[in-house]
């Protein structure tokens, strides 16, 4: 049996106050639609004191209709309906006030979102995982107001012509569809979108068009098969994070280095044979650079330009050596060049890493640290955590002397490098 509990009940003739509302029926084993279902509104807690089932159709009949006192938005994610309540569609109360709708998992196929072309106030829409297969409702277009649409872990196909209309948009989030292309008209009609998520998709080719989005902060297109990005991409003067990880890029447009704004830069997992000389000669403000599983044979001087990079994967590339100017990313925290087998050493200048707190450098051929090697090894020791220079299994690269690591370093991992393991020293007993 189901308890509603509202607000606290007024006191009666006798100063005692009456019991919270309760709701005698069963309903797991029969509910009908309730005419004054309005005057549920005002209650804060329900609960079912025994299994309960085909209820879920009704529960979305009563979050639509609190939608008009809870700030015109309404939830009925994850109740598992085929269509939309008649509440959200149908009251007038409702369709004016509504702002935002969070209908994800859900059974709701395509034709079942028609009903939304009558919420004209709507700016928030979730869709997240349901059943909408091939393209996408055209519908949707005609919610002009809309900032926010999620579709993600769909059947999307196609995003139509129709969607062009929602020229408001911030945030388009359709990752793990089917997805096989963009629409570029699209693309040109939302100016204002500062997210465009189309992660693990099928997409061959990335129109130009996307470089109308001149807000645009987050792009994020990883698992694709894109073989180029776009040769205008260096417009994009707001972008902040750009993924394009697990696609088949050969090379990364030069204009890419006119992003100056860009704080993460994902393109591992890719056919990268190489980077301009001046790829990030303006990303100053760059924090993460993952450049792993590519085919780099070196990385350009211009790296020197990121002074506040601190995450570093050049793992599994064909990289013999490292500039210089590496040295100058004073901010870095963690450095990842894994499985690069023609290297055999560091540059001196790496020194300057006085935060560093991990290095992997494991399945490489590292003769040694930069000499003097106690020097360099001291000048990590306040911040270092993990040095791992093993080739092949746990078998060391370079045999570090003892004395290039001293007591400081007693809480690093050093694998595969020291000749012993180095121990937290004893503490000195006391006299007397």
């Amino acid at each position: 049996m189901p308890k509603a509990k509202g607000k606290k009940g007024k006191k009666g003739k006798k100063g005692k106050e009456e019991e919270p509302e309760v709701l005698a029926r069963d309903f797991g084993a029969e509910f009908e639609p309730v005419d004054g279902l309005d005057g549920m509104l005002g209650i804060e807690h329900l609960e079912f004191t025994r299994k309960v089932e085909a209820v879920a159709e009704h529960l979305t009949e009563f979050q639509a209709a609190a939608a008009a006192s809870s700030g015109g938005k309404v939830d009925i994610s994850g109740l598992r309906c085929h269509e939309l309540p008649a509440t959200l569609v149908e009251d007038p109360v409702t369709i004016e006030s509504c702002v935002s709708v969070d209908a994800s998992d859900n059974l709701l196929v395509g034709s079942a979102l028609a009903p939304l072309a009558a919420l004209r106030s709507i700016v928030s829409l979730d869709l997240t995982a349901n059943f909408i297969v091939g393209p996408g409702p055209a519908v949707l277009g005609e919610l002009r107001k809309l900032e926010s649409l999620r579709l993600g872990d769909n059947k999307m196909t196609a995003l139509p012509d129709e969607w062009a209309g929602m020229m408001l948009l911030r945030e388009f989030v359709a990752p793990r569809n089917s997805l096989t292309e963009v629409n570029p008209a699209c693309l040109a009609a939302w100016p204002r979108l500062t997210v465009l998520d189309l992660r693990e998709n099928k997409i061959k080719t990335l129109p130009d068009e996307v470089t109308s989005c001149l807000a645009l902060k987050q792009l994020l297109v990883a698992k694709n098969e894109l073989e180029a990005l776009p040769s205008s991409l260096g417009s994009l003067g707001s972008l902040e994070t750009l993924d394009a990880s697990g696609n088949k890029l050969g090379a990364v447009p030069s204009s890419v280095s006119e992003c100056a704004r860009l704080r993460v830069l994902r393109l591992s997992r890719n056919a990268v044979t190489d980077l301009g000389p001046e790829t990030f000669s303006l990303m100053g403000r760059l924090e993460q650079l993952w450049l792993n599983n590519n085919k780099l044979a070196a990385l350009p001087s211009s790296v020197g330009a990121c002074r506040g990079l601190e995450i570093l994967n050049l793992s599994n590339n064909s990289l013999k050596d490292l500039p210089m100017e590496l040295g100058s990313c004073t901010a870095m925290r963690e450095f990842y060049c894994n499985h690069n087998a023609g290297l055999t050493a560091i540059p001196e200048s790496l020194k300057a890493w006085t935060v560093v707190e991990a290095v992997s450098l494991k399945g490489c051929k590292l003769k040694g640290l930069p000499e003097p090697e106690a020097e360099f090894a001291e000048a990590w020791s306040a911040s270092l955590r993990h040095l791992d220079v093993t080739s092949k299994g746990k078998k060391p690269s370079c045999k570090l002397p003892k004395e290039a690591f001293s007591d400081k370093m007693y809480r690093t991992t050093v694998v595969g490098a020291a000749e012993k393991k180095v121990k937290k020293p004893k503490k000195a007993k006391k006299k007397g």
